[in-house]
């Protein structure tokens, strides 16, 4: 194997690690930056394309897939695989003086129809209405929050431990916020203050002391977690009002 082979290979395997490594934050960042990091995947891969060939770039597109497999979460994966590919047929097209305008449009256009229409059929999915129902839930455990705590326990059964139930309805949602910023229906600013609601949260996990009924009614940091409800509402243009909670159904423990 000559000294070029190797580079190629050696190149390759470090981006392809690189996209992993991305990927691991994307999902630890709430998927934030997911455009952001598939347009620098998709930058990357175009200069690899460039120092070396399509077909090698080609090898890395599948390598990197099996990484964000692995390591991602999966609309992310297949946004990527679909995306990626634009880097190398620009420079493809560049290094055979083709004009590539009308393939690159025709490869964009194919590639929304792809992951917006074609994945959701085979996966059982709709992007559109699922986040819209997401949102729904979003802003009702995000007005549940902002209650007073005199209010919260009012609207919940007698039977939960408020608190918890909370925090625990908040989680749930939590993590399907991808799905959201996926049809632009929350902002930047919104996305990183549910982060920031996420990590209060977290803050108190696994400390008895703040699940406390006394501290829940009282403590500075279940106050600054109904300020910040307060806040994303504010942001995402949603009164603070009674929540709805008929999508919950609690059941009762003997």
């Amino acid at each position: 194997m000559n000294r070029e082979k190797t580079k190629q290979i050696v190149t390759g395997a470090f981006m392809a690690a690189l996209f992993g490594v991305l990927s691991v934050v994307n999902v630890y960042t709430g998927t934030m930056f997911d455009i952001i990091f598939i347009y620098l995947m998709t930058v990357a891969l175009a200069y690899y394309t460039f120092k070396f060939n399509a077909k090698m770039a080609v090898l890395v597109l599948f390598t990197s897939t099996f990484i964000l497999f692995l390591t991602g979460e999966l609309f992310f994966t297949l946004y990527s695989f679909f995306t990626l590919p634009l880097g190398i047929l620009y420079i493809y097209c560049i290094k055979k003086n083709i004009d590539g305008k009308w393939i690159l449009r025709v490869y964009s256009m194919l590639k929304n129809f792809v992951v917006l229409f074609l994945l959701n059929s085979l996966l059982g999915l709709n992007t559109f209405t699922d986040a819209k129902d997401i949102y729904y839930v979003l802003v009702q455990n995000l007005k549940l929050i902002a209650l007073p705590a005199e209010k919260q326990i009012q609207v919940l059964p007698d039977f939960v431990l408020v608190p918890d139930e909370i925090a625990l309805g908040f989680d749930d949602v939590y993590l399907m916020v991808p799905q959201i910023k996926q049809n632009s229906m929350v902002s930047v600013r919104g996305f990183e203050l549910l982060r920031e609601l996420d990590l209060l949260f977290e803050k108190m996990s696994g400390k008895p002391l703040f699940w406390s009924l006394t501290y829940f009614e009282h403590g500075e940091l279940w106050k600054q977690i109904r300020q910040l409800a307060c806040s994303i509402l504010d942001e995402l243009k949603e009164p603070v009002d009674i929540p709805d909670l008929g999508f919950t159904r609690w059941i009762k423990t003997e």
